[in-house]
């Protein structure tokens, strides 16, 4: 063994934020730098963030993360630069930088700045980590520590930036951890109280999309609630923003959804993996460039109470009988039923939570109701002949791509009401 290298036992086992920190506490470097075991460090990757870290100690940083593959250990940079982002239901995602932002990176080398931070590398100053509160130890085994930092740097003063010129890769794999206990009840906790402390009314947000699932609707012991009012006075200790200020000033990107949404965000075909997306000239059409893990923020549609779909300030509208579908005007604001059901209304028949088969029916004009499924095809039509695409067809439940997903589905009758009503 290395002789400046020391190896900590816990007595029991206490998860990954409170191991961290206990490494942390017998740390005695001016800098810490918390490395998962699945990264691997590039050449010369260290310098260039010691450097950023002795000239502004306040901040937060990661290395630029490459990709490992997990089955042949291939190292690869990415094509496209992303930063750090999060869903509504708090998990870790990505976002595709601006062009100038990459370029910027690209020409000069500097920093730049990432609304949420990897978890498997994070280096830090350690008096002022110290001094902001170090990682949340109440959250546990594993699950929320990195965006819960991330807003907290932000939105009290600090800052989080990705460096450059340092480079690691990181394996990803299939999720590696047990837990002693309810996994999902674990991590939705930990979420939970990543939520209360930082998210203020937007929370609604992250309770609308995860209690949709019965697995989700965890509930604080007395012990929990008591220490998250802890880490709610560091944030009156500390004076922060609030979390609208971080929507506006740090990641302007993200979409908020209408509070009438029931469904929300890309729409992906199960089988092909393809996902909505709108032409220069206003067609439906699919893409292969979306994600489940990652946020493309003009692919994000709504299916509203009112059952109409959305795009932005638009809406879809079909064609029938010709059978692709456009982004038009919405009907007037308060139209009736029957006004919504000649435009066409929207329906998913669910499989599970967030998909299902996408159902749209109208009032033909002889007053008939006719309805189809939506189907990915091989356009026939001149528009975009030969292209992928969305279309309308006849039901058919043993049709694979008939069957959609959206990110997320929301329900706000169980989102607490104090919730509903805050800003």
């Amino acid at each position: 063994m290395l002789p400046k290298v020391k190896i900590i036992h816990n007595p029991q086992r206490v998860g990954l934020i409170v191991s961290r920190m206990n490494g942390f506490r017998i740390a005695k470097a001016p800098i810490v730098i918390f490395l998962d075991a699945h990264t691997e460090v590039n050449v010369g990757w260290l310098e260039p963030t010691l450097e950023e870290l002795v000239n502004n100690p306040n901040q937060i940083l990661s290395p630029f993360v490459d990709g490992i593959d997990a089955m042949t250990l291939e190292y690869a940079a990415p094509r496209i630069y992303h930063k750090g982002a999060f869903s509504w239901d708090l998990r870790y995602t990505w976002i595709k930088m601006a062009d100038h932002e990459v370029q910027r990176a690209m020409e000069t080398g500097l920093p730049f700045p990432s609304p949420t931070i990897v978890g498997c590398v994070i280096a830090v100053n350690k008096t002022f980590f110290e001094s902001i509160g170090a990682f949340d130890e109440s959250l546990r085994v594993w699950g929320g520590e990195n965006s819960e930092l991330s807003f907290r740097a932000w939105m009290c003063g600090s800052k989080v930036m990705t460096v450059t010129c340092s480079r690691i890769g990181h394996v990803f794999k299939n999720f590696p951890y047990s837990f002693d206990g309810n996994k999902e009840e674990t991590v939705q906790k930990n979420l939970m109280r990543v939520a209360d402390t930082w998210m203020d009314g937007m929370r609604k947000y992250f309770y609308a999309s995860t209690r949709v699932y019965s697995f989700k609707r965890a509930v604080f012991t007395e012990e929990e609630t008591r220490t998250l009012e802890e880490r709610k006075e560091l944030r009156r200790r500390l004076k922060c923003h609030n979390f609208d200020w971080y929507l506006y000033n740090i990641i302007p990107e993200i979409d908020i959804p209408p509070m009438d949404a029931n469904y929300y965000g890309e729409i992906m075909n199960i089988h092909s993996r393809a996902c909505w997306e709108i032409t220069e000239d206003y067609y439906v059409a699919l893409t292969y460039f979306c994600y489940d893990h990652k946020i493309i923020p003009k692919n994000n549609f709504a299916l509203t109470s009112d059952r109409l779909l959305r795009y932005q300030d638009k809406c879809v509208r079909i064609q029938a009988p010709q059978p692709h579908m456009v982004i038009d005007e919405c009907p007037p604001k308060g139209a009736d039923a029957a006004a919504l059901e000649s435009y066409g209304v929207w329906t998913v028949d669910n499989i599970d939570v967030v998909w299902g088969y996408l159902r749209v029916s109208r009032t033909g004009a002889d007053g008939q109701l006719e309805y189809w499924c939506i189907v990915q095809v091989t356009n026939s039509l001149p528009q975009h002949n030969g292209e992928q695409m969305p279309q309308l067809g006849p039901c058919d439940k043993d049709d694979r791509f008939q069957q959609w997903a959206f990110t997320y589905a929301f329900d706000f009758a169980r989102v607490p009401a104090e919730m509903m009503t805050y800003p």
